[in-house]
């Protein structure tokens, strides 16, 4: 995509900050990388090696260092007065553009706290200043789904401004690969490529997968199935099942394990509602259901498996939904698969029963403690007006979450006898959906 677009435009920088080429476990890397890309040759880094040892004065040292910030904002202002001389020269009736790939990913694998911090001020404050004083357009792509709020965090603190823009998973390659696929000596019809597009979408890696599956012989719908069938498989693996459990040992904790099946139920929660209301606000999500942890929401939004949506005047994460109507048709075809929606409905209600028990148990335990304290005389005489108006409050909640307890576990043998009960389900149930 970036070569596409820059391919013939003049005066175009592109960074590659990829992790895994050197650039997690050396950082000084980055600078080399930096440095080659900007066009200093020998590299700067190199340059640099070669005055420490002619010198012998600069000690080395194993992470970013006052020295190595002082290299990189040399590399950095060499680039802005380069850019400077561009535009005050007219070369071109383009200004340059300065990409950053892959930023945002190389922050989140550096360890240790303070080179995070350093580097991104150092580079997204050179990138304010450069955009500011229209020098060049400075671009940060990523792959990162909240690279956006970090570079706003960092911009606007420092009177700057970002555009953010979320790329479309569905492109011109997937409808030349649509139009290209056959079943039964024929091309894909309009009414079939609608249906894929609105199960599959338009990934690529989805679609050749599609295409694999009619080529040895499926047709177009039962390709479809078979893919949704596919991504359940992984979402119950991954969120559900054996990828985390297979790992599990003697040593595992059982606060480890409680925390596992909350994960688990709140997840299904999760995907139940985006299901049903296909988008979701984010902060009533995180609040109600996972309790003011982001934690679990955002390994779910970097797994691929939900996908945020973000407001374009604030910036901020507002709503949640499928990482692609593909992960939709599965949570849909999960939540119509009556065993296994049953199953996964009898989990959450067991660990809402388990936290209403808790609750329970921390306003038994406070009753106890209040009435132990004024029976013993510590409180006075007579109970106190603020302890009276305390023990009545808890009361209040202790009664309420027994009604609350009770109508779950009243649920949760319905349930349980509806999940007893013998259905007849069709491994093709899903087909005369795909087409509605």
């Amino acid at each position: 995509m970036i070569n596409n677009l820059t391919i013939h435009r003049p005066n175009t920088i592109l960074i590659d900050c990829t992790p895994g080429q050197g650039l997690v476990e050396h950082n000084p890397d980055f600078i080399q990388q930096l440095s080659l890309s900007v066009g200093f040759f020998p590299s700067f880094q190199w340059v640099m090696v070669m005055i420490n040892w002619l010198e012998s004065i600069l000690p080395a040292s194993k992470a970013f260092s006052p020295e190595r910030g002082e290299q990189l904002l040399h590399i950095l202002d060499t680039l802005s007065k380069a850019s400077q001389n561009i535009d005050k020269a007219k070369i071109t009736a383009h200004r340059p553009v300065i990409i950053f790939y892959d930023f945002h990913n190389l922050l989140s694998t550096i360890e240790q706290k303070g080179e995070v911090k350093m580097l991104a001020q150092v580079v997204f404050g050179w990138a304010n200043k450069m955009a500011s004083q229209n020098h060049a357009h400075v671009v940060f792509v990523t792959s990162d789904p909240f690279a956006g709020a970090t570079t706003k965090r960092y911009v606007e603190s420092r009177g700057g401004t970002v555009d953010v823009r979320m790329l479309d998973e569905y492109s011109s390659q997937a409808t030349k690969l649509l139009n290209k696929i056959t079943y039964d000596k024929k091309n894909l019809s309009f009414e079939e490529q609608l249906m894929i597009i609105k199960n599959v979408g338009g990934r690529l890696t989805d679609l050749l997968s599609l295409r694999s599956k009619i080529i040895s012989g499926s047709s177009p719908i039962e390709a479809v199935e078979q893919i949704i069938q596919d991504t359940i498989a992984t979402i119950r693996s991954e969120v559900f099942g054996n990828s985390t459990t297979a790992f599990w040992t003697e040593e595992t904790s059982q606060q480890q394990k409680s925390q596992f099946a909350k994960t688990r139920a709140q997840s299904w929660i999760t995907f139940r509602s985006v299901a049903e209301k296909k988008e979701i606000d984010y902060d009533q999500l995180v609040n109600r259901v996972y309790e003011g942890n982001e934690e679990p929401v955002h390994q779910l939004i970097s797994s691929n498996i939900l996908k945020i949506i973000i407001n374009k005047k604030t910036g901020k994460i507002e709503k949640v939904t499928a990482f692609s109507p593909l992960y939709l048709a599965a949570f849909e075809q999960m939540i119509k698969d009556e065993q296994l929606s049953i199953g996964l409905d009898i989990m959450v209600k067991k660990w809402q029963i388990e936290k209403e028990m808790t609750k329970l148990k921390q306003y038994e335990d406070e009753l106890v403690k209040l009435r132990s304290l004024v029976s013993q005389g510590y409180l006075g005489e007579s109970e106190p007006q603020v302890i009276k108006e305390r023990r009545k409050q808890l009361e209040g909640r202790f009664q309420t979450s027994i009604t609350k307890l009770a109508e779950l576990e009243e649920k949760l043998d319905q349930l349980t006898l509806s999940k007893e009960k013998p259905k007849n389900i069709k491994s093709n149930g899903i087909l005369n959906k795909l087409w509605s």
